[in-house]
C-alpha cells in the first residue's frame, strides 16, 4: 500500500532518506561532491513529500521557493531497494501539484550528469534542459531543467 505524506524537513523519515541520498551522492561524485553539498543542505522547508510503501518511508523530495513564480525541486530520492516502481514519479507529481496549489507556475531543478535515471525521470515528466541557475552556473557537472506547471 502506498501513502503520500506532506510534511516538513524536520520529519525524521525525511532526514533518514536524505542521509541515504547524501551517502549515495558521495559515492557517485567522490571528487566533487564537496562543491555540491553546500547547495543541497536545507535548513528548514515546509514543503516535503515522503512516499511510504507498506508504511516504510521509501522516497522523498521537497521544493524551495526560487522566486515568486518558480519552485526548485530538491532532495529527490528513492531507496535503492524500491527503485523502478514509479515512486519517484509519484513524489515529483505530488510536489508539482503542491506547488500549483500555492500559485507557482514553473518548476526548476538541478541534477548531475552521472545520474541517468534522474535525467530520464525529468525528461519523461516534461522537464527540459535550461540555462544553469544560481549556484550551479559554474559547476560543469550540473544539468538544470525547467517545466511549466500550468
Amino acid at each position: 500500500m502506498i501513502r503520500i505524506a506532506r510534511t516538513t524537513s524536520a520529519d525524521q523519515d525525511f532526514l533518514t532518506l536524505v542521509k541515504m541520498l547524501d551517502d549515495e551522492l558521495w559515492q557517485i561524485y567522490p571528487e566533487i561532491q564537496h562543491l555540491y553539498a553546500e547547495h543541497a543542505r536545507i535548513d528548514f522547508v515546509d514543503t516535503v513529500v515522503i512516499l511510504y510503501f507498506n508504511e516504510q518511508p521509501v522516497a522523498c523530495g521537497c521544493f524551495l521557493t526560487h522566486d515568486k513564480e518558480r519552485v526548485e525541486i530538491k532532495r529527490m530520492f528513492v531507496h535503492s531497494q524500491y527503485r523502478g516502481k514509479g515512486f519517484a514519479t509519484t513524489v515529483l507529481k505530488e510536489l508539482e501539484q503542491w506547488a500549483r496549489e500555492l500559485g507557482y507556475t514553473n518548476s526548476i531543478l538541478e541534477t548531475g550528469h552521472k545520474q541517468p535515471e534522474a535525467i530520464n525521470l525529468y525528461a519523461r515528466s516534461g522537464y527540459q534542459l535550461t540555462n544553469k541557475f544560481g549556484p550551479y552556473v559554474d559547476l560543469e557537472d550540473s544539468l538544470c531543467f525547467i517545466k511549466p506547471l500550468a
